[in-house]
Order: C-alpha cells, then sequence, then structure tokens
C-alpha cells in the first residue's frame, strides 16, 4: 500500500477540531477492507429486527414562506407569518429529510396531532 507523506497543512480530528501540523511528518495511506464475501452480498433480506427500537425524530411541515431579511428583523411576539397553505390542505411528515406521509392537523386531548391520510412511496419515487 503506497504511503504519502505531509510535512505541514490542516488535519481533522474524530471531533471535527482542526490542528495545524507542524514540520514533523504524518503519515497518510490509503484504508485496507476486507473484500465483502458473496454470501453477504447475495443472502437476500437481512434481519433488521434490531433496529424495531430505535426512535426516530418525525417533523411535521405546515408551510413555507419568504421574508426580505428587514421584515425578518422586525418580528416581535404577536407577528403572525403567513404561510403558503391553506388550512384545509394536507401538511407533511418527515423523517429526517425524507417525506413519509401526508396528513391532516387535528387536536388530541389538548395537544396538536396528525391524521396520516397518505403514505408516500419511496420505491415509487425510485423508478422516476
Amino acid at each position: 500500500m503506497k504511503e504519502n507523506k505531509i510535512l505541514q497543512g490542516e488535519i481533522y480530528s474524530s471531533d471535527n477540531q482542526k490542528e495545524k501540523l507542524t514540520e514533523e511528518e504524518v503519515s497518510v495511506r490509503r484504508g485496507e477492507f476486507p473484500e465483502l464475501t458473496s454470501d453477504f452480498r447475495n443472502s437476500g433480506k437481512q434481519d433488521i429486527s434490531f433496529l424495531s427500537e430505535v426512535c426516530l425524530p418525525i417533523n411535521v411541515e405546515l408551510g413555507h414562506s419568504r421574508m426580505k431579511i428587514k421584515d425578518i428583523l422586525e418580528l416581535r411576539p404577536g407577528a403572525i407569518v403567513q404561510l403558503d397553505k391553506l388550512p384545509d390542505e394536507p401538511v407533511e411528515l418527515y423523517v429526517g429529510d425524507k417525506p413519509l406521509a401526508k396528513g391532516e392537523v387535528v387536536v388530541v386531548e389538548e395537544r396538536l396531532g396528525v391524521r396520516i391520510t397518505e403514505m408516500i412511496c419511496h420505491s415509487e419515487e425510485k423508478k422516476n
């Protein structure tokens, strides 16, 4: 495996802290990883049941708006920002930045909720 030498420059540690290199040499080489076996690649479905208890954040997007910076700077408590959606339009649910579903806003025991009206199928998006 070929090894490179760096005399001066910047390096980032695993916690993203930038450190300046000195005159001391630092060895840099290409990572060596084992080849995946055909058993792993051809095994079909993998058992992912261990992931079923992982909690993921879900975000609900009510709508969008655009404002000039001067208007944003003038926002105060009580100000109203008008969104681009009508009250009866569905809201979107996201897991991370991926759309999951659409739904309608409801009140459940004094708290807001979303009744799912449509699931968004990602396998269809990949085909297009």
